[in-house]
This record gives structure tokens, C-alpha cells and sequence, in this order.
């Protein structure tokens, strides 16, 4: 299912139909958070100011019938703090509808990775995948341009997983979030 689905985007993509627009649309989650416990210290055993960005860049067509989006979605995160750091990744094929301002999209990742680093000990989780859905509303503010929020929820399953040096394990994470992100719509 999932390669027919990445193979009708990828078609759409490379033919254009004359009543479709080329949506480019990055959405933008910036946050900082201090996490502390006055019975323990802190949560993680000290004072933790975390910086975390999380950006998703998103490529499609809008057919402009009936507003159906075929695209894709790169989702690219950061998040920093004072014991460490995580980077990761996820990448899959979307669809949805698009109209008005309005957007409602579905994407499943079929790659994801993420790097976590803590106190020096590096953890990797690989063979990702999973679902993401987009609630948004960037209306028009200029030709071809809208801004606004978008609201995602996105749930991603890692296959394998590997702490420092240790052999690769198929030991399984999982990780789910809900997050708010300011949302920009680019129309070719």
C-alpha cells in the first residue's frame, strides 16, 4: 500500500497538470523550556535549559478542482540542552486537501532516524517509521503567500536502536508528539 501511495506522489510530481499549483510550504517550532524539581535538584539532575527547533518543509501539488495535495514532507529537529542533545529525521510521502487556507494532510514516514546524546553517551534509533497529520490555516496575505498555524500530531516507531558503541539491537522506541508550528504557504 505504502509503495503505491509513494509511487502515484512521486508520479504526480514529475507530471504537472495544467490546473495545479506547486505548494511549497515550511512550517517552523521553536521553543525553549527550563525543567527543574526542587526535591531532586532537577528533573535530569541539574538545571536543564533546552532549545528546541523542529522544522518541516513540505513539497506538493495542489490540484485546484478539488483541492486533493499530493506531496511530501522532510522533518528536520534539534533540540538542545545542558546534559546534551538530539538531532533526527523523517521523510515520507502526504496527501490531503488543500482549500482556502485551509489544510488538512496526512504524511506516513517511511524513513526515520533519530541521535540522542546524554552525558556523553551517544544512543541512535533507526528504521523509523510512522504517521503524521497536519491541521492548518495559513490564509492568503499576499499573491502566492499565506502564513499561519498549523497543529501537528505525529507518531514515529524506531526498529533498531544502538548505545555508544554496543552492537545494533532490534530493540524498538517509540515516540509520539503534539505540537504547534507557524505554518508558510509558497505557491507556484
Amino acid at each position: 500500500m505504502f509503495k503505491f501511495l509513494a509511487s502515484a506522489v512521486l508520479a504526480f510530481l514529475i507530471i504537472q497538470p495544467a490546473s495545479a499549483s506547486i505548494i511549497f510550504g515550511p512550517s517552523v517550532n521553536y521553543s525553549t523550556r527550563k525543567q527543574s524539581d526542587a526535591s531532586a535538584g532537577t528533573i535530569y539532575g541539574c538545571c536543564q535549559d533546552r532549545k528546541l527547533l523542529t522544522v518541516d518543509a513540505r513539497l506538493g501539488y495542489v490540484f485546484d478542482e478539488n483541492g486533493l495535495y499530493l506531496g511530501g514532507i522532510y522533518k528536520l529537529e534539534s533540540d538542545k540542552y545542558e546534559a546534551g542533545d538530539l538531532s533526527g529525521f523523517a521523510v515520507g510521502p502526504s496527501i490531503g486537501y488543500v482549500n482556502s487556507g485551509f489544510s488538512l494532510i496526512a504524511t506516513y514516514h517511511l524513513m526515520a532516524e533519530r541521535r540522542y546524546t546524554f552525558s556523553g553517551l551517544e544512543r541512535k534509533a533507526t528504521s523509523g517509521s510512522g504517521l503524521q497529520v497536519d491541521l492548518g490555516w495559513a490564509p492568503q496575505v499576499a499573491t502566492n503567500f499565506g502564513i499561519g498555524p498549523v497543529l501537528t500530531y505525529r507518531t514515529l516507531k524506531f526498529g533498531k536502536t544502538q548505545i555508544g558503541t554496543a552492537a545494533e539491537t532490534s530493540q524498538s522506541a517509540e515516540e509520539t508528539t503534539l505540537e504547534p508550528s507557524l505554518l508558510f504557504w509558497f505557491s507556484f
